[in-house]
C-alpha cells in the first residue's frame, strides 16, 4: 500500500480481483455471461461455488466508476453525450434510473425514486463526478434529452454552459402514437413531411419545412391529439434550429435507446428491484 497526496493506494498484480476475490482468469467467462441475463444458479452450476457468491461478486463491480473503467484517457472524455431515465419499478413503486451515455458506452447509472429536478440533479452528478475525477475542468458541448423539462434543468444546472438538444425523434413519436386506424392515411404523409423537416441541410430551408408543416396540417388534418401534436412539433422550431449549429451533437436518442434495450432485459431478468435507492444504484 502507498500513499499519493494523502490517498492510499494497493498494488496488486492484475490477474487478481480486488480485495483478492478470486483470480481475473476464473471468473471472466461467468462475468460475460451475466451480461446476458444468465442466473447467478446458474454460474454456481457451470463454475462452481454458489450463487449468493457471483451475486456478491457481481454486485463488487458497481464500486468502481463507470467513467474511470470506461474512458481512461481524457481526452477521449466525449463532448456531446445523451440523457434519460430509464423506468422501473422499485418494491411495487415506479423508480427511474438516470442514464448517461457516449460514444456508445454506458457513462454514468443512478437509481432515482422522483423524476423532478433535484432528484435528477443528483442521480446525473454521479457521471459529474466520476467525469471530474478523470479531467477537472471536463465540460460537455451538448446534452441530448426527450422534453422532460425536468432532465433538461438537471444537465443545465450541473452544467451551465452546456446546450441542451432536444430529441426529434421524441417528437416524432409523440405524433406517431396517437396516430388511430382512422388516422392512418394522414399519418404516413404527415410522417414524411416531419422527417423532410429533419433533413434539411440549412436553417432556411428547415423553416421553409416547417412552415410548411404546420400550413399543411391546419389545412388538412382532422382535429386529433396527433394535430396537436404535430402542431406543437412545429411550435419548437427555435429548438430544431440549434441541431444544425452543433453538427456534432445527437439529434435523436438512436445511441442511447439501443443501449437502454440491455437494461430492460436485466430488470425484466431481475424481476425489477427489492431493495432501497441507494442499493439499486448499485
Amino acid at each position: 500500500k502507498i500513499q499519493v497526496s494523502g490517498k492510499n493506494y494497493q498494488i496488486r498484480p492484475s490477474f487478481i480481483l480486488p480485495y483478492m476475490r478470486a483470480k481475473v482468469a476464473e471468473v471472466s467467462d461467468a462475468l460475460f455471461l451475466i451480461r446476458f441475463g444468465v442466473p447467478f444458479w446458474a454460474l454456481a452450476f457451470i463454475f462452481g461455488r454458489n450463487s449468493m457468491w457471483w451475486y456478491r461478486l457481481y454486485l463488487s463491480l458497481s464500486d468502481y466508476s463507470i467513467v474511470g473503467t470506461t474512458v481512461h484517457n481524457p481526452k477521449l472524455l466525449p463532448k456531446d453525450i445523451l440523457a434519460d431515465e430509464q423506468h422501473i419499478r422499485n418494491l411495487g413503486n415506479k423508480a427511474y434510473i438516470a442514464t448517461t451515455v457516449g460514444q456508445g458506452c454506458f457513462l454514468g447509472m443512478a437509481a432515482c425514486a422522483k423524476a423532478d429536478e433535484e432528484s435528477l440533479s443528483k442521480g446525473y452528478a454521479v457521471f459529474k463526478t466520476e467525469a471530474a475525477c478523470l479531467e477537472a475542468s471536463y465540460q460537455p458541448n451538448t446534452v441530448n434529452t426527450d422534453g422532460w423539462w425536468a432532465t433538461q434543468n438537471a444537465w443545465k444546472k450541473l452544467y451551465p454552459k452546456v446546450v441542451v438538444i432536444e430529441c426529434f425523434l421524441h417528437a416524432f413519436l409523440k405524433v406517431r402514437d396517437r396516430a388511430t386506424k382512422k388516422l392512418e392515411e394522414y399519418y404516413q404523409l404527415v410522417g414524411d413531411k416531419i422527417w423532410d423537416c429533419y433533413r434539411a441541410i440549412d436553417k432556411r430551408s428547415l423553416a421553409q419545412q416547417i412552415r410548411r408543416l404546420g400550413e399543411w396540417t391546419n389545412k388538412n388534418l382532422p382535429n386529433s391529439p396527433m394535430k396537436e401534436n404535430v402542431l406543437k412539433l412545429c411550435k419548437k422550431k427555435k429548438k430544431w434550429m440549434k441541431h444544425l449549429d452543433f453538427s456534432q451533437a445527437h439529434r435523436t436518442s438512436n445511441m442511447l435507446d439501443r443501449l437502454m434495450r440491455a437494461m430492460n432485459r436485466h430488470a425484466f431478468n431481475s424481476q425489477m428491484f427489492h431493495s432501497t435507492i441507494s442499493s439499486t444504484s448499485k
